[in-house]
C-alpha cells in the first residue's frame, strides 16, 4: 500500500511539475486554437459577403444589359473583373459584356472583353464556354489560324462544338479535307436532329461530301 500511495505520490508531483513546465505552452496552444476558429469564421463571413457584392454588382450589370446601357455594363464589368476575379461572376459579366458589344457590331470590342479575363483561375466549364467563344469571334475578325490555336485546349465537354469550330476555320483556311474531318467526328457527337447537328451537316454538305449514315 505505502508503495502505491509512493507511486500516486510521484505520479501526482510529477503532473505538477508538467503543469508548472507546460501551462504557458498550453495556454498558447489553446489560444491559438481559439484565434485559428476565429479567424475561419471571420474567412467564411468574409468571403460570403465577397461572394454576395459580386451577386450583387452582376444582377445590376445583367439590367443594365437588358436597358441596352453599354458604358454602365462595361464599367461593372471592369469592377467584377478587378476586385471579384476570384468570384465566377467576374467571367460571366465578360460574357455578358461580349454580348453587348457584339450585338452593337464591335466583334473585336467582344473579344477584348472575354480576353480581359484570366481562364486560367476560373470555374471549368464557364473557362471553356468563354474560349470558344473567343475563337468563335475570331472566325467572325477573320483570323481562322488563331480560332484553331484557341480551340487546342478546351476540353472535350463541348467537343461537339469545338469541332464544329474547328471545321469552320479549316474551312476558312480552305482546307476541305481537315474541314470535312472536323465536322464528321462533330457529327458523331451532337445530338441527332438538334438545331446544331442539322447546321454542321448543311456546312458538311457544303464541302460536297454527305455525312455518312448512323448504323
Amino acid at each position: 500500500m505505502a508503495i502505491e500511495i509512493l507511486d500516486e505520490h510521484e505520479q501526482s508531483e510529477r503532473l505538477r511539475a508538467w503543469l508548472k513546465d507546460n501551462a504557458s505552452n498550453m495556454l498558447t496552444g489553446v489560444a491559438l486554437g481559439v484565434a485559428m476558429i476565429a479567424a475561419w469564421n471571420w474567412w467564411q463571413n468574409s468571403r460570403n459577403e465577397h461572394q454576395t457584392t459580386a451577386a450583387v454588382q452582376f444582377s445590376t450589370l445583367t439590367e443594365a444589359a437588358s436597358a441596352k446601357e453599354s458604358d454602365s455594363v462595361a464599367a461593372i464589368a471592369q469592377s467584377l473583373r478587378t476586385e471579384f476575379a476570384d468570384t465566377p461572376y467576374a467571367l460571366l459579366a465578360a460574357m455578358q459584356l461580349a454580348r453587348v458589344k457584339l450585338d452593337a457590331g464591335e466583334p473585336q470590342a467582344a473579344r477584348d472583353a472575354l480576353a480581359a479575363v484570366d481562364l486560367s483561375g476560373q470555374n471549368p466549364a464557364l473557362a471553356a464556354l468563354a474560349a470558344l467563344r473567343i475563337a468563335r469571334l475570331d472566325l467572325a475578325l477573320d483570323k481562322p489560324a488563331d480560332a484553331l490555336a484557341g480551340l487546342q485546349p478546351i476540353s472535350d465537354d463541348l467537343a461537339g462544338l469545338v469541332d464544329e469550330a474547328r471545321g469552320d476555320a479549316q474551312a476558312a483556311l480552305a482546307r476541305p479535307d481537315q474541314a470535312r474531318a472536323a465536322y464528321q467526328k462533330a457529327l458523331t457527337v451532337l445530338d441527332a436532329g438538334s438545331p446544331v447537328q442539322r447546321t454542321v451537316q448543311m456546312k458538311l454538305d457544303n464541302l460536297g461530301v454527305a455525312a455518312k449514315p448512323e448504323a
